[in-house]
C-alpha cells in the first residue's frame, strides 16, 4: 500500500506541474534566455515524476531517488513565480521587464510547491528505510 501512495503523489506532482505550465501557454515565457531553459527543465521533471510513479512498484528506493531529482528540477520554476526578485538576484540573466518585488503570490505555484513538499518528504522517508 505504501508504494501505491508514493506513486499517487508522483502522479499528482506531474499533473499539477502540467496544469501549471499549461497556464503559461505559448507565451514569450518559453523563448526567454532564462525562462526558456527553466521551462524545459520543468518539462523534464514531469517525465521524471511519471517514471518515478511507475518505478515505485518495482524498485521503491530508485523511484524515490528519481522523484527527488524530479522535485529538484521543478522547484526553480515555482521559485521564479513565488519569489521573482530573489530569483533574479540569485540567477541573474537578461530581463525585458522590471522586477515586481521580492515575493509575489501565485496560487498555482504555491499549490505545486505544497505538493512537492509532500513528495520530497515521502521520497526521503522511502530512502531512509
Amino acid at each position: 500500500m505504501k508504494n501505491q501512495g508514493y506513486a499517487v503523489i508522483c502522479v499528482v506532482c506531474a499533473v499539477v506541474g502540467a496544469l501549471f505550465t499549461e497556464q503559461l501557454g505559448a507565451a514569450e515565457f518559453s523563448g526567454g534566455t532564462v525562462t526558456g531553459p527553466l521551462l524545459s527543465v520543468h518539462g523534464f521533471s514531469l517525465v521524471l515524476f511519471v517514471l518515478s510513479a511507475v518505478a515505485t512498484f518495482f524498485l521503491p528506493p530508485v523511484a524515490a531517488a528519481i522523484g527527488l531529482c524530479a522535485a529538484a528540477a521543478s522547484i526553480p520554476l515555482y521559485f521564479f513565480f513565488l519569489a521573482p526578485g530573489l530569483f533574479r538576484a540569485v540567477f541573474g540573466g537578461e530581463w525585458s521587464v522590471p522586477p515586481i518585488g521580492l515575493f509575489a503570490w501565485n496560487a498555482g505555484a504555491a499549490a505545486a510547491t505544497a505538493v512537492l513538499i509532500v513528495a520530497v518528504y515521502a521520497g526521503v522517508r522511502t530512502l531512509s528505510r
